[in-house]
């Protein structure tokens, strides 16, 4: 799953330890007490109060760097959520004046390179949203040997491994066909190395005052969300009580994106609706249409309500086409094929591809019209609501359906609301009857099957199996989400081939 393609990961470790260090440049590095306050706000979204804070101590110690480089995340965030070409356009000169102050600060102290290669990616993920690719990879590529020299000159500075795990991760993910150019610009890592480095940097935390703790749990949940094995794991990790979505605005946005991609779309439905709302917070528009779409998913009446709100007000060209294709399910399962068509030519022509759920949008708006039958199981499915997916699917066989698309469809779904339920052997065997039927191996049903089988294998640790199964996806050329698929079927090689 690819939620905010790459640079949504990038985002997220960058969103979000105490010492000074002598000075042999022109400014100095200290995290001060009244950084730290302003760090953990703008964390939290609290922008406004956190550059307050920042100002203040520009004022009373022109000399102290770290200023610039916490008010450089004030930048990213508000383009990220703006997703606007004016926003990035104005703020970036930003961008060569902060470098330039931190390039002046004293080079003995381990913030000097890290400073400069978080800032660095900070704009690589702004360039990135707005296709700027070519540029973006370069500064990803000097950011990464700028965090690399910085852990061989200071081993125990434990904020590297933040920004080198994520890279090696979203390295290591990179599809075999395009590994080449991974390769060739040195940008080298697999997956397994970089969630240790994470794991290492939270084992770290848990006895130690870390700065970036939640920030790490904040990435770290999200990577595991994105590598397909551990979606467990990341919501028992960001759901834990000790981060209070009532008071930040980033733990609402990770607990609800994981939330929804782990079938908790219940809780997540009640961390939206008891976000912080007040002016202290950095809005974040987005937040609505999650609501709606997990409202959508639940079958709420009143979801529809809530996709329009979002198109009153949507941020850029994000979530778009996939607020249409909601609005269309919620026709359709009510039995207006007129009213689904109207909503998924708006979808096709309005918005943009950028994300995850505007892809899949557009890709399945374009084609035929669903079975509406067959929607309601997936939208119970998608929304964890297993055990009504499952009394409404066992009535139904594959005589039900006329075409062999839909006969597919049913016994994946059968598939993976077993697997929900941990019944593993019978969602293995719906699995296989998957992907036999898909003798041209051509079909994203046969090839996410196999990805399935492989997920479950190497939770039993039969990682010989696990491995037959992610080759058996890599073989596939599936008709939609191709890329995704075989970055997580790369991942989850790595992490077997390890291992059998």
């Amino acid at each position: 799953m690819k939620l905010f393609n790459i640079a949504s990961i990038l985002i997220l470790s960058l969103l979000f330890s105490s010492l000074t260090y002598a000075d042999e440049g022109s400014g100095y590095f200290e995290m001060t007490t009244r950084l730290k306050t302003a760090y953990n706000l703008t964390i939290d979204f609290r922008l406004d109060e956190a550059q307050k804070l920042i100002n203040d101590e520009k004022r009373q110690y022109p000399e102290n760097l770290m200023s610039y480089f916490i008010e450089d995340y004030h930048d990213l965030i508000k383009i990220f959520v703006s997703q606007d070409k004016a926003t990035f356009n104005e703020l970036e000169k930003n961008k060569n004046y902060r470098l330039n102050k931190l390039e002046n600060g004293d080079k003995s102290s381990p913030y000097y390179l890290y400073t400069l290669a978080e800032v660095r990616l900070h704009w690589s993920l702004n360039r990135s949203l707005f296709g700027e690719h070519v540029t973006a990879i370069r500064e990803v590529k000097k950011s990464y040997k700028m965090l690399v020299e910085n852990q061989e000159k200071f081993p125990d500075f434990k904020a590297n491994l933040k920004g080198i795990g994520l890279l090696k991760t979203i390295f290591g993910s990179v599809p075999d066909n395009y590994q080449w150019a991974a390769n060739m610009l040195g940008l080298k890592g697999t997956t397994e190395d970089g969630i240790r480095d994470i794991r290492q940097l939270l084992a770290y935390a848990k006895n130690n005052e870390f700065l970036f703790e939640k920030e790490t749990v904040l990435l770290y949940s999200y990577m595991l969300l994105q590598m397909g094995n551990e979606k467990d794991l990341a919501w028992e990790l960001i759901s834990n009580p000790k981060y209070n979505p009532r008071r930040s605005t980033s733990i609402v946005l990770i607990q609800t994106i994981v939330g929804i991609y782990t079938g908790h779309c219940q809780e997540a439905i009640t961390v939206l609706q008891n976000r912080p709302t007040d002016k202290r917070y950095y809005p974040v528009p987005q937040l609505e249409f999650f609501l709606a779409k997990a409202k959508t998913l639940r079958g709420d009446s009143d979801a529809k309500t809530h996709l329009l709100n979002y198109l009153k007000n949507p941020q850029g060209q994000h979530f778009i086409k996939a607020t249409y294709q909601y609005l269309a399910w919620n026709e359709l399962i009510k039995g207006n094929e007129s009213g689904y068509k109207t909503y998924a030519a708006l979808g096709i022509s309005k918005g943009a591809r950028f994300t995850y759920d505007d892809d899949k949008a557009h890709n399945e708006l374009s084609g035929d019209m669903p079975n509406a039958t067959l929607l309601k199981v997936r939208m119970l499915y998608d929304g964890g609501f297993y055990k009504k997916a499952k009394t409404m699917t066992a009535s139904l066989s594959e005589a039900d359906f006329l075409n062999k698309t839909d006969q597919r469809e049913l016994i994946y779904r059968k598939g993976r609301i077993e697997q929900a339920l941990k019944s593993h052997t019978l969602a293995i065997t719906y699995f296989n009857q998957v992907i036999e039927s898909d003798s041209n191996k051509s079909t994203y049903e046969g090839a996410s099957a196999a990805m399935q089988i492989a997920l479950i294998y190497e939770k039993q640790r039969k990682f010989s199996k696990a491995k037959e199964y992610y080759e058996i996806c890599l073989s596939f050329n599936p008709d939609r989400y191709k890329f995704t698929l075989q970055q997580q079927a790369k991942a989850g090689l790595d992490r077997v081939q390890k291992r059998s």
